[in-house]
């Protein structure tokens, strides 16, 4: 077998010639010896290589190559010799972060009339016997896959990772750093759009602008047209008021909702989010007057706060439509201690403060308001009226509910406070009717 020495680097602008001259048929009779340097230096630290043939009709063929440490053989095949004339080789080495290089020779294949520049048929009929027997595996395996439905294959191998964009782009000529690059790919700032008035029809914004500047906009029956300074025309950008959209309510009662606490009294049970939003909202009300329990003689006058009576009232009808479900072990619980402050309360149009955010752990808390007192409904503007009344209870110094009325005002407003951050003021519906 003759082997031939080719010394290579990596540094090369292009493949060098060799001079080496082989005749088709030398299949397994001729072999490369390759060095690779880098300068005058041998490289030793590439984990793989590869070489690929380029012959004369532009045919690809791709081999192995052996050895490591910078030396590597390859013996010819057969099918790098198939076509006579000018056979570029490329060598290629890679590196265990992924790194690849790569440098080239050239040799020639001799044209041989015993094989016509063709290999002999006997030595290809086993292959296109195998071909023609996987392709034919692979037809029935697809047959069998439609037949199933299961149109997923097996795990396939991972291929090795792509190029980035910015490496695409330094092959493509780009020179400049990575950031350079990005930088490069952000164009300048366009001109805006001014809607500089409105006319009825196409006509007469032309009659009124037969000519316009870049940016120039004018609506016509709700379509935008913008002037082309391309097309020296106004061009019709299409309508630019969307559909009128759903009011909130009834896009709540249009949300499907499942009950997972079993608030409405069936665990997974599918409604609308409005159903459990009033469930929840007649709960807390339901909850906060009975913890409120404090009797006082009734006062129908329009000057001061109401009593007790008309908080049983409205907890009476809310009872009513919820079938009494208030936890009266809670309510039980809470008699003692209300008993006790009730012995203590002043008439509750004397207990004016400035500020009804202070409170006392752990009891109830009742205040009257007016328009100079601050966090109130009317400070929030939930209401305009400016005389009322507070009830807070606390279960600690960082968790407090509260729930408010003003007087002339039929609405009950609630907030609460969840670690020192206070919410807003909620306006519920009309307590009783």
């Amino acid at each position: 077998m003759t082997d031939y020495t080719v010394v290579l680097n990596i540094k090369q602008r292009e493949a060098i010639e060799t001079g080496i001259s082989v005749s088709q048929g030398d299949y397994g009779q001729v072999g490369f010896t390759i060095r690779v340097k880098d300068d005058d230096s041998y490289i030793v630290d590439a984990v793989s290589a590869f070489i690929v043939f380029l012959t004369a009709d532009g045919r690809m063929v791709e081999g192995g190559l052996t050895g490591t440490s910078g030396t590597y053989g390859y013996i010819i095949q057969g099918t790098e010799l198939q076509t006579p004339g000018k056979v570029s080789a490329t060598v290629t080495l890679v590196y265990d972060d992924g790194r690849k290089s790569s440098c080239g020779f050239i040799f020639h294949c001799r044209y041989n009339p015993h094989f016509d520049r063709n290999t002999p048929a006997k030595s290809y009929v086993p292959e296109i016997e195998r071909i023609k027997r996987e392709g034919e595996e692979t037809i029935e395996y697809l047959r069998n896959l439609v037949a199933s439905g299961d149109y997923r294959g097996e795990q396939g191998i991972q291929g090795n990772p792509g190029k980035s964009a910015y490496e695409v782009a330094i092959e493509n000529g780009f020179t400049g750093t990575e950031q350079e690059w990005l930088d490069s790919l952000k164009g300048e700032d366009g001109a805006g759009i001014s809607i500089l008035g409105s006319y009825d029809s196409i006509e007469a914004l032309k009659a009124a602008h037969p000519t316009g500047n870049i940016g120039d906009a004018y609506l016509v029956n709700g379509n935008l047209y913008v002037w082309s300074e391309t097309g020296s025309d106004w061009i019709n950008s299409g309508n630019i008021q969307g559909p009128p959209g759903k009011d909130g309510a009834s896009t709540a009662s249009e949300v499907s909702a499942v009950d997972t606490n079993g608030i409405l009294g069936n665990i997974g049970l599918t409604t609308n989010l409005q159903v459990i939003i009033d469930e929840v909202t007649k709960r807390v009300l339901n909850e906060v007057l009975y913890k409120t329990d404090i009797v006082q003689t009734e006062n129908t006058a329009t000057d001061k706060v109401p009593s007790s009576a008309y908080l049983k009232q409205a907890l009476g009808t809310i009872n009513s439509n919820l079938g009494s479900k208030a936890n009266a072990d809670t309510v039980s619980g809470l008699s003692a201690d209300l008993n006790n402050v009730k012995e203590s309360l002043s008439p509750l149009k004397t207990n004016l403060v400035g500020d009804i955010n202070n409170n006392t752990v752990g009891v109830v808390n009742i205040v009257a308001w007016d328009s100079n007192t601050t966090s109130t409904p009317k400070s929030t503007g939930n209401t305009g009226y400016g005389n009322g009344f507070c009830l807070t209870y606390s279960l600690g110094d960082q968790w407090l509910c509260q729930l408010a009325m003003a007087v002339g005002d039929s609405h009950l407003f609630t907030r609460h406070r969840r670690e020192s951050i206070w919410s807003g003021w909620t306006t519920i519906g009309t307590p009783s009717n």
